[in-house]
């Protein structure tokens, strides 16, 4: 008699409560496996990004510096021209 009752009352009470364990165990074990994935993805990602950041910046050196060439070369075409004008204004 008693260990019918026990029987009974551990299909009724603690069955569902070791399964409810367990499938909670999984869940937190295929969240945890998510949460590395995401992480590994984050830093992968923030890698990509500073790398980015570094090729903008050496892109922005490299545009200045060609304005900087190009404004010198516009002048050097100035003079040029006006010197032309000068040459041929005494020729």
């Amino acid at each position: 008699m008693k260990y019918c009752r026990y029987h009974r009352m551990m299909i009724s009470k603690v069955k569902p409560l070791h399964d409810k364990v367990v499938s909670t165990t999984s869940a937190v074990d295929n969240a945890e496996h998510k949460m590395a994935t995401l992480d590994s993805k984050r830093k992968a990602l923030e890698v990509r990004l500073k790398d980015l950041a570094k090729g903008f910046e050496d892109a922005t050196i490299d545009k200045n510096d060609q304005e900087e060439k190009t404004i010198k070369m516009d002048r050097m075409l100035n003079t040029a021209a006006n010197l032309r004008q000068v040459i041929l204004h005494f020729a």
